[in-house]
């Protein structure tokens, strides 16, 4: 897997993720039900971290400000799970959304229950598992999925694939927002991350959603490749 790393690695800035998706496949085929049991969000940024490379390129929760005109909260500042920059003159960058779609999520949104959760034995979680292995994406798109929504203060259900939907719609509003260039007013919109250099310079923003179902699969998303005015680099190298 280590030869792999870099190739993928210039292929996703260049606007191909499908080798990035195969690397980030492959750990996760190796891994135990029981560390699917308790991954997370986190965990998933955690792994691309790892196999983003080289280290310099890549800024976690790019501090964003989506609309100064809004209170904090309400909708005033975002936080892409994954900002790639350019390296080495590259004048691309890239957005990753990273989204988790936890096993008892599935097994719960197959019951039907929409208010109860349930926790499912390990033979359950296991069956899961081996079945979205395998399972046609355009069925897994139509699995029920259920979380509990911090927001709402309630569990929420919903559908992998609507779950997709809208992760790709983030991305494409952190799109918009990082074209704009640094918010140098905090009532501005822009990049206000003091870990990337923003410059006047013609380059070419590439956005992807990247959904890990079940701990097994990686689902992918590509959005529009984006023209901007702007060049991105790490300040911290």
């Amino acid at each position: 897997m280590q030869n792999r790393i870099a190739p993928a690695n210039i292929h996703l800035r260049n606007g191909s993720v499908k080798d990035f998706v195969e690397l980030l496949n492959d750990f996760l085929a190796d891994r135990p039900l029981r560390s699917l049991i308790a991954s997370n969000e986190a965990v998933l940024q955690g792994v691309v971290e790892i196999l983003l490379d080289p280290p310099r390129t890549r800024v976690p929760e790019l501090y964003l400000v989506m609309n100064g005109n809004k209170q904090k909260g309400d909708g005033r500042f975002g936080f892409p799970d994954m900002f790639i920059v350019g390296d080495g003159g590259s004048d691309s960058a890239v957005v990753l959304e990273l989204k988790d779609i936890h096993l008892s999520g599935l097994w719960n949104g197959r019951q039907g229950h929409r208010t109860k959760w349930m926790n499912p034995s390990y033979a359950e979680m296991d069956a899961l598992a081996k079945e979205v292995s395998d399972m046609d994406e355009e069925l897994m798109n139509e699995m029920r999925y259920m979380y509990w929504s911090k927001r709402d203060k309630r569990y929420v259900s919903t559908t992998v694939g609507k779950m997709r939907k809208d992760a790709l719609a983030q991305v494409k509003r952190y799109v918009k927002v990082i074209k704009k260039g640094r918010a140098e007013k905090f009532d501005d919109s822009g990049v206000r991350d003091p870990r990337v250099l923003v410059k006047r310079s013609r380059g070419t923003l590439f956005s992807f959603v990247l959904m890990a179902v079940g701990g097994r699969r990686i689902l992918y998303q590509a959005g529009k490749a984006e023209k901007t005015e702007f060049s991105y680099s790490c300040t911290l190298v």
